[in-house]
C-alpha cells in the first residue's frame, strides 16, 4: 500500500491537481486492498476483499470506477 500511496500522490503532481481525488487498488492474486488520496489525507478501507467472493470484489471495484469518474466529471455528482 505504501507503494500505492507514492503512486497516487505522483498522480497529483503530475497533473498539477494536489487537492484532486485519485484512488488505488493493490492486490496480491488473491487479496484487494483499496485507498484514496484527497489533497494529503490518505484513506486506506480496512476491509480486503478476496478473489473468492468475485461478486463482492466486483462491487468495490465497481465503486472505486464509479467514485474515480464522478470526480473527474462534474456533471456525474
Amino acid at each position: 500500500m505504501g507503494q500505492c500511496l507514492a503512486e497516487l500522490g505522483t498522480a497529483q503532481k503530475i497533473n498539477d491537481a494536489p487537492d484532486a481525488a485519485v484512488y488505488g487498488i493493490v492486490n496480491d492474486g488473491k487479496w484487494w486492498e483499496f485507498g484514496y488520496l484527497i489533497d494529503d489525507t490518505f484513506i486506506h478501507n480496512t476491509k480486503s476483499f478476496s478473489i473468492d467472493d468475485v461478486p463482492n470484489l466486483f462491487g468495490a471495484v465497481d465503486t472505486i470506477f464509479k467514485a474515480a469518474s464522478a470526480a473527474s466529471d462534474p456533471k456525474l455528482n
